[in-house]
């Protein structure tokens, strides 16, 4: 059986000339999940112990965080590498019965989902949190799909323009429509803490992709930027969305080590974590925030945009 929460079971990346390949495996958030949690934490912890809950993230497919805007509408002036937003070609179909784990992938030109919900499509083609996702009928969750799709023309997409091709598609197959909303949701608020950043500048290439490693409280990143470092805490980490507000835009190299409390990793992370009455044990998130990048994270409510499902129908055959 499935739980809807964080299953990472591997992640690829493989250079070969101007083509890349990324491969992000299980990656499923659960704050609409229905599970009991003690059962979610069980079957959490067994998963994340046979993967190490380990992953190098090379591309921000499904890590992007919220903006300050806390995930306002996305804009339509995005141009495709052929002129057009819309793939080419494409095909959504329904998973095996029975299939485990998720996938997205990259593959050169090629976008790939398998045993993905329409809720989780949905979260990465608008950019939402997918606690952000309201009013959908059960089955959004529950029923699974693969999809590929292919652009025209010639040239690698942005992620952007990735997004949009998967946004157009699913509002046509699913008959898909919707509207924004906003609602007081509990987020963290990742800000600059009062001493000084201890961040050092990324001496890669600033347009390049950025490289995040992220095991049980530990966090090696390489050329981010603080929405990559708030995408990390938001999809991975923590129970809530994360807004970025430390007004920082630059790329930078930096490490966070710290021992992760139950609400951490959907509660895997107090029962494989270093004992905290072990004097070497990393200090709490907090604190190493605060110490190791001279940031903070803080609890709050705030405004954030909500995608209000107006309709919506299982697809055709295609």
């Amino acid at each position: 059986m499935m739980f809807p929460l964080i299953w990472i079971h591997a992640l690829t990346v493989s250079t070969f000339g101007s083509h890349w390949t990324v491969a992000i495996v299980a990656l499923l958030i659960g704050l609409l999940a229905k599970t009991p949690r003690r059962s979610q934490a069980r079957a959490r912890f067994s998963v994340a112990r046979a993967a190490s809950l380990k992953l190098t993230l090379a591309f921000s497919l499904l890590l992007a965080p919220l903006t300050a805007t806390a995930g306002g509408p996305l804009s339509s002036g995005t141009t495709a590498v052929d002129g057009s937003t819309n793939f080419a070609v494409a095909t959504i179909k329904p998973s095996l019965p029975g299939a485990e784990g998720n996938a997205f992938r990259v593959r050169g030109r090629r976008f790939e989902s398998t045993n993905t919900s329409l809720s989780e499509l949905i979260a990465f083609a608008y950019d939402l949190y997918i606690g952000q996702i309201t009013a959908a009928p059960a089955w959004v969750e529950t029923d699974k799909y693969d999809l590929t799709g292919q652009p025209g023309g010639k040239g690698q997409p942005t992620e952007k323009e990735w997004r949009e091709m998967v946004r157009h598609l699913i509002e046509e197959r699913f008959k898909l429509t919707v509207h924004y909303d906003k609602k007081q949701l509990s987020v963290y608020v990742l800000s600059v803490a009062r001493m000084s950043p201890k961040l050092t500048k990324s001496g890669a290439d600033p347009n390049g992709l950025p490289a995040i490693s992220l095991e049980l409280g530990a966090i090696t990143a390489t050329n981010a930027n603080m929405q990559d470092l708030a995408g990390v805490m938001q999809r991975a980490v923590l129970d809530r969305p994360v807004i970025d507000q430390t007004k920082f835009r630059g790329r930078y190299d930096f490490t966070l080590n710290w021992t992760p409390d139950q609400s951490q990793f959907g509660g895997v992370g107090a029962g494989t974590a270093p004992a905290t009455n072990n004097a070497n044990a990393p200090p709490s998130l907090a604190t190493a925030m605060r110490e190791q990048l001279g940031l903070k994270l803080d609890a709050t409510k705030a405004p954030v945009h909500v995608l209000v499902i107006d309709h919506v129908e299982r697809p055709s055959d295609n």
